[in-house]
Parts: structure tokens; C-alpha cells; sequence
């Protein structure tokens, strides 16, 4: 009898001779012939394998594990039928090897089966009956009966995907719109700035329109003047003298009165003031709300810009207000609307800080822009 663990292997018949002769031959097995070796337990596919119900009109045997009795059965290996792996192919209880009888070339030709391994189990079967097509094609609708989601599975599942959605889809949107601001405030500095440089570059002196560093005074005279090549040096496609807002220059802004009242509600009004927001803009009444939509001179500009002056008779572009995304949202100060000062120290000639202006609750402060600007922070 042989032991119950087998290497399948393909063997030449004069392999076999010689292999008879290393050991004996207890042999085991109808046709078995020099097939089964107590010695080394090795089960040689050759001439006379062992054949159960084999197909010979089609050139096929079965090759089975010899041992009947399956509570003894241990799994046992086949090598791939080129023999160029080493990697065992395990086979168990009522498992088979398909063969295919096949006629060796050159001298001595000789009929011998070789395991056909053509699918994905590298010719392995089964006689099982727990294994058989009907079986596994009852397995197969339980697995997808298993694996299929309920309506409840799929409803509680998009219930979260929602939730999930409306708690990190907002935060996205507005990080996305903050982002575009920033871009669209540093696209507008670069603007004014480039052009105030232009105006500088007319005069042979330091043009006296500014305001002194560090302070809130400083010369008007050539106001005017450099107002007017300010604005010659920009591509503006309509301006509006008066009722900007209903000539469509501008959207409807608030202005610091409306926004001051709104910051601070419950804050005290002095004598002789309407409301709060009065009271703080009582020095910057040209940016008040009913003054921004119908006296102030408004330039449009070619890319959507919107800028307007405090005043053009006697500020000019000393003072001026931008919203650097024009007519789109949000139209509030500190989002997309800020106001600039020229500031210069004698030397330095450049849009600062600005003035006359409340931001709106939520928003930055021109100084705050221009500061994370030259930080590198927008």
C-alpha cells in the first residue's frame, strides 16, 4: 500500500527503470506498474498511469489519489504539467488530475498521459457531490442573495452620504470663495499701485496728493491732476457722474453709516445724531450709503473693477473706494470692497490702508489684507 502523501510528476519511462532499480517496486493499483514507490511516496504519471473511468476514445484518463478511505485522506501535490515551477498544486478528497494520453516524438515512441491543466484550477476536478455544477450553482445564488444590499442598507447609507455632505460641502464652497477674493484683492492692489507708479513717473517732483504717514492730513493741491491721469492710464468702459446706482454702475453698497449702525445696535447715540452709524461717519459723509449710490463719480473698467473717489474736486484719488470683483457677489465691505489712501513719507508713494470704511461682520480690514498680502498669507 502507499502512503496517503503523492507528488504527481510526469516520468519517462527510462526515469521509471532507473527508479525501480533504487528501490524495488510495491506497487499498488489496477495497471499500476512501477507507478507507486513505498520509498520515496512518489506517484509517477507515465506509461501505465493508473486510469479510473478513463475516456480512452477521447485520449483521456482521470488520475485519482489511490486511497479509498476519505477520513485517511491527506492532501497531496501536483506539479504544473511544463514542470518549470516549483509551486505545489494541492489536491483533496475526490479531487482529480484531467490527463490526456499524447504520443512522445523521436526514437521509441512511446503513448504516455500528461495532466492537462488548461483552466483555472490547472485541470483539477472534483467527483465530489457536494461538489458538483448543481451544488455550486446553489452556493453561487446564496453568495449573491448574501451579498446584496437591502432598500433600508442603501436608504441609511445615503442618509449618511447627505449628512456627510451638508456638514463639509458648505466649508469647501466658502474656502473656495474666500480663495477667489484673495485673488481677485491682490489682482486689484497690483492694479492701483501700478498705476499710481505710471502717474508718478509723469511728474518731475513728488505729486502733492497723499496723506503723511502716520497721520490723517496731507496736501491736496495736485489732487485733480493726478486724479485725471489716473484714470487715463486705465481702460474704463463707462463712467456714471451722480446716480450710480440707478445707471448701473454700481450694485446697491452699504456704506459706513448703514454698516457702523449694524455692527453695534445696542451702541449709545449721542445728541443730535439719527442713529449710530451717523455719528461715526460724521467726518466721511461722501461714503455714506445715500451718497455712494447718487453723488459719487463711478469708472467702470474694462475687467468688471468698479472704483470711485471720495471726492473728485477736492480728495481725487487721494481717497478711493474698490470692489475688485464688480457687479458680482457679495458687493460688501471687507469681502470685495475696500476703500484705499495714498500714503507717502516723502519718498514712498503708494495705496495704503484704507479710510472712511466699516467692514461688514465677517469681513477683513484693508490694512489686514494688505498685511497677510505681504506675508504671503493670501
Amino acid at each position: 500500500m502507499c502512503y496517503n502523501k503523492f507528488k504527481i510528476r510526469r516520468k519517462a519511462d527510462d526515469d521509471k527503470k532507473n527508479f525501480q532499480k533504487r528501490g524495488g517496486a510495491s506497487l499498488l493499483g489496477r495497471n499500476s506498474k512501477g507507478l507507486c514507490h513505498r520509498h520515496d511516496n512518489t506517484l509517477y504519471v507515465g506509461e501505465n498511469t493508473p486510469e479510473v473511468g478513463a475516456e480512452k476514445s477521447k485520449g483521456y484518463a482521470d488520475i485519482r489519489h489511490p486511497e479509498a478511505k476519505p477520513k485517511d485522506l491527506k492532501r497531496f501535490f501536483a506539479t504544473a504539467q511544463n514542470d518549470r515551477s516549483n509551486s505545489p498544486l494541492p489536491l483533496g478528497e475526490g479531487e482529480v488530475v484531467r490527463a490526456k494520453r499524447v504520443t512522445t516524438s523521436g526514437e521509441g515512441k512511446k503513448e504516455i498521459l500528461k495532466p492537462v491543466q488548461d483552466d483555472d484550477n490547472n485541470g483539477i476536478t472534483t467527483s465530489n457531490a457536494a461538489h458538483s455544477p448543481r451544488n455550486d450553482s446553489k452556493e453561487l445564488n446564496d453568495f449573491k442573495k448574501k451579498a446584496a444590499f437591502t432598500l433600508a442598507e442603501v436608504l441609511i447609507t445615503l442618509g449618511i452620504i447627505g449628512i456627510v455632505a451638508a456638514m463639509t460641502i458648505p466649508t469647501l464652497v466658502a474656502n473656495y470663495q474666500q480663495k477667489s477674493l484673495n485673488t481677485q484683492f491682490k489682482k486689484a492692489y497690483a492694479l492701483i499701485n501700478q498705476t499710481l507708479l505710471n502717474v508718478l513717473a509723469q511728474y518731475d517732483y513728488l505729486p502733492r496728493c497723499y496723506y503723511l504717514s502716520g497721520t490723517s492730513i496731507g496736501p491736496s493741491t495736485d489732487c485733480v491732476d493726478v486724479s485725471e491721469k489716473f484714470f487715463s492710464s486705465l481702460k474704463v468702459v463707462k463712467k456714471c457722474e451722480g446716480n450710480a446706482h440707478v445707471d448701473g454702475c454700481i450694485p446697491e453698497y452699504e456704506g459706513m453709516d448703514t454698516v457702523s449702525t449694524a455692527n453695534n445696535p445696542d451702541a449709545e447715540v449721542p445728541d443730535g445724531y439719527e442713529d449710530y452709524g451717523e455719528y461715526v461717519s460724521r467726518d466721511c459723509t461722501n461714503f455714506r450709503k445715500n451718497a455712494i449710490l447718487n453723488d459719487r463719480t463711478v469708472y467702470v473698467l474694462a475687467d468688471g473693477t468698479i472704483i470711485f473717489p471720495y471726492d473728485v474736486v477736492g480728495y481725487g484719488v487721494k481717497l478711493i473706494a474698490v470692489d475688485t470683483n464688480g457687479m458680482k457677489g457679495p458687493n460688501k465691505w471687507g469681502y470685495d470692497l475696500y476703500s484705499f489712501i495714498i500714503r507717502s513719507d516723502g519718498q514712498r508713494f503708494r495705496y495704503s490702508e484704507g479710510g472712511c470704511m466699516a467692514v461688514e461682520e465677517g469681513g477683513t480690514g484693508t490694512t489686514a489684507m494688505i498685511s497677510k498680502l505681504e506675508r504671503n498669507e493670501l
